[in-house]
């Protein structure tokens, strides 16, 4: 095997090189980097799932509220019907 590094010639030890060495290191390292890239936006979007899924029932219910509060108002200023 070793006798056949000599009988090589650069396209062939660059094709080596490159795609059968630097290509899986590059594939490798760029797959780690999505999934790591990946897990930052599930992890960010369950914070901000978190942060709106407590809010929006308190919002919905202070809607509700307030709308009472100004129909009551329209009201006694004798706006409403």
């Amino acid at each position: 095997m070793l006798d056949r590094y000599g009988l090589l010639d650069a396209t062939e030890v660059a094709h080596i090189v490159i795609c059968d060495k630097w290509m899986a290191s590059i594939e490798d390292s760029a797959s780690k980097q999505v999934k790591r890239l990946t897990d930052g936006l599930v992890d960010r979007s369950k914070v901000v799932e978190d942060r709106y899924a407590k809010a929006l029932p308190d919002l919905t219910r202070q809607v509700g509220e307030h709308g009472k509060m100004v129909e009551d108002h329209l009201s006694r200023m004798g706006l409403s019907g």
